[in-house]
């Protein structure tokens, strides 16, 4: 009986040794990966000296502060006063996956770099990339997506509060992962869709938060919302008509859109457009 009570006792250690582990080690990466940032728009070298030494072998100290150059270039103001936000981690054993943003006045400056991991060596986490030319402005940053099977990842993947229509005709459920995308220099959004169980028909509504226009639309009122309306006839690529409509409710940008096909009309997407709130 003594021997199991030890065995017990002795297992119990190691699940909280582990977990103890694990947990200082996502510590000290949302540590590094703060000072990372700090240091970038401070113009602290120190920046250069946190990546892996695979990085720094195909990345040399010059080539560093010319893309440092261009970012600042790319951002302005922005870049110097942005706020860090680290939104997601996964840890797999020496390496992770860190998906973090800057943000002003609560909005995305839409900073991606799809490539880069990092890697945790000697005690410390590292900085690193699979991209062979790291330095490069035109393959180290770029727009990155996810697919992600529940609202609440969204949410913690945006950085925001996610609208949805209070009203869905009968018969359409969700459909597909919801698609989160940090728009390098723009800003991150997210998009739903809907369909019925034959997938006859779909309507789909995008949140971000950029002041996007149509272009070649015209004003739509309903009460209580107002926006931009474009239909697109049918064509040799379109078998039915395309609706977009658009609106600002002063912080987001929506844009909900859908062909029209059998019981999806005009009127229906205006229900849902008129219904579209943050719980």
């Amino acid at each position: 009986m003594r021997f199991v009570v030890a065995l017990v006792a002795a297992v119990l250690v190691l699940v909280l040794v582990g977990c103890s582990s694990s947990d200082g080690r996502e510590a000290s990466l949302r540590e590094t990966v703060a000072d990372y940032v700090r240091a970038w728009q401070d113009r602290d070298p120190q920046a250069y000296d946190l990546n892996h030494e695979s990085y720094r072998e195909a990345c040399s100290p010059l080539s560093a502060e010319q893309l440092f150059d261009t970012v600042d270039t790319w951002y302005g103001p922005d870049w110097d006063t942005a706020e860090l936000r680290i939104l997601w981690i996964e840890i797999d054993e020496d390496r992770a996956t860190v998906d973090y943003d800057l943000y002003v006045d609560g909005r995305s400056i839409g900073f991606g770099e799809p490539r880069v991991f990092w890697l945790y060596e000697d005690g410390h986490w590292w900085r690193a990339s699979e991209n062979p030319k790291p330095c490069s402005p035109q393959t180290a940053f770029g727009s990155v997506v996810w697919k992600l099977p529940s609202l609440e990842e969204a949410v913690e993947r945006t950085g925001y509060d996610i609208a949805t229509p209070g009203f869905v005709p009968g018969g359409y459920e969700p459909v597909d992962d919801i698609a989160v995308v940090n728009h390098f220099r723009v800003g991150r959004s997210v998009e739903q869709a809907w369909a019925p169980a034959d997938g006859s028909s779909r309507f789909s509504l995008r949140q971000d938060q950029t002041q996007t226009q149509l272009g070649g639309g015209e004003p739509f009122s309903i009460p209580g919302l107002s926006g931009e309306r474009k239909l697109l006839p049918v064509d040799s690529t379109r078998p039915n008509p395309l609706l977009t409509l658009l609106w600002h409710d002063g912080e987001f940008t929506f844009i909900l859109s859908a062909l029209l096909v059998g019981s999806l009309t005009e009127d229906v997407l205006l229900d849902v457009a008129a219904s579209v709130a943050i719980d």
